[in-house]
Order: C-alpha cells, then structure tokens, then sequence
C-alpha cells in the first residue's frame, strides 16, 4: 500500500464522553463559541497539561478536537451535524455516545481508519492487537511518531466510550458487544456517518450497513428496500436488492 506521508491526523488526544457530553450539551443550549472554549479549558486544566501554558499544550489539542467534532465541524457537515445534536438530545444516555462516534468518523479520517481496522480485524480473528492497528496506520498515514500516538488516543477513547475494551493479554482489545440500534432515525445517520467516512463520497448501502466502520452497531434497517436517507444522501438503484449512496455535496477534506 503506498504511504501518504503528509495525511493529516487531527485526533491526536484521548477524548472522553464527558467531554463530549459537555461539548455536545453546550451547543444545544447555543453557548458562544468563546464560552465553549472557556467551558472546556476551566474543564480540562485538572487533568489536562495541568499548569501549562503553552499555546498547543495536550489541552489545547484537546479543544480543538471538542470543538471541530461538535462546534466547529467542516462546513459540509453542519446539517449533519445539526441532526446529530437533535439525536444526542433525544437518545437515552447509554446511546449517546452512538452520536459522539458518528460525528468523530465523519469529521475525522484518521479516526474512520482505526474503526475500519479495528472492525476488520474483529471480523477476522476476534481481536486486535493494538500494535498491528499502528502498524496498518503508519501503512496509510506514513511512518510517524504522531501516528503511534494519535492510534493509542483513538484507541483509548474508544475504550472510555464503551466501544471496545482490554483483553486477557495486555496491548489486546476486544469489542465490548454489539449496541442494538433501533430507532430510525439514528440508524440511518450512522449508515450516513459510515458515508462521510469514505474518501470518494459514495458506498454501497448494504455494505456501509455491515462494514468495519460501523462495527460496534447493530442496526435494525431492512436491507432490501430503497433507503430513507436524508436529502443530503443521493440514492441510486444497484443491482437486484442493492443501492448506491453517494453524497449530494462537495466531499470534505479531511
């Protein structure tokens, strides 16, 4: 696989769904972007670069994921975004943080790519090692010290968001069970979050449903029938009982 030395990485930090949670409850509420940022850092700065000042301290960093995943997502992102927000405000709090993974594979493709191989390798052998998931990370994002280390956050933020956990062996993690997905609504803005996630813009819908991205879901959505998608999806007929889902605007650069 050729290496893309200069692929950005962005979610470089261990993100918790507290923060999350906090991010998410602030843009509901419409606080100003200011006040979000000076929420987070009053947040941060007990356990975040504790007495640092520097300008791109770990806390820093942190922000400005919060910030791009929920208030500040790329402009292609933001009726996805919106929706996203009314799901968050609706779900139980065991789901919510089904709304923090879609928006972080969508706004970041270094995150996508963790969830891909984690997912892949799942499917495979049950498991994955978390130097093989570095391993296929430096194959596609280039032979990086930052890809270690952004590969470790992702993993442990997933880890804290309940999506995979420790194995018996240490360096080993397992997923932590299938969420079952069943309201409509959510179901088909993951499927569209899987969507975001891809380079060209555009996947098989059937695919996208039980692809590697989506591999901590379970989604109760009929395979065999034209999909409902918002109107930001284009939905193409393929084939006997598939489709073609292809996004209606200009693909983000991640």
């Amino acid at each position: 696989m050729a290496i893309k030395k200069r692929s950005r990485i962005g979610f470089s930090q261990v993100i918790t769904t507290q923060w999350l949670d906090l991010t998410a409850n602030h843009m509901l509420r419409n606080t100003a972007l200011k006040d979000i940022r000076s929420s987070l850092d009053e947040t941060l700065a007990v356990s975040v670069s504790v007495n640092s000042d520097a300008k791109r301290n770990d806390r820093q960093k942190t922000i400005s994921i919060l910030l791009r995943t929920w208030a500040r997502p790329h402009p292609s992102l933001e009726s996805f975004r919106d929706e996203g927000l009314e799901l968050f405000s609706m779900a139980p709090n065991g789901l919510r943080r089904c709304a923090h993974y879609g928006m972080a594979i969508s706004s970041y493709q270094f995150t996508a790519a963790v969830a891909e191989t984690l997912g892949r390798l799942f499917r495979l052998q049950g498991y994955a090692k978390g130097l093989e998931v570095q391993l296929r990370m430096k194959e596609r994002f280039g032979p990086r010290q930052t890809v270690s280390r952004a590969t470790r956050g992702v993993l442990r933020s997933f880890t804290d968001w309940g999506f995979i956990r420790s194995g018996e062996m240490a360096g080993k993690y397992i997923p932590a069970g299938r969420i079952r997905i069943t309201d409509p609504g959510m179901a088909r803005w993951l499927v569209e979050a899987a969507l975001n996630s891809t380079e060209s813009g555009s996947g098989l819908f059937q695919a996208l449903v039980s692809g590697p991205a989506l591999f901590p879901f379970e989604l109760d959505i009929v395979r065999d029938r034209a999909p409902v998608m918002s109107e930001r999806v284009e939905v193409i007929s393929h084939g006997w009982d598939d489709f073609i889902l292809k996004l209606r605007f200009q693909k983000l650069a991640f």
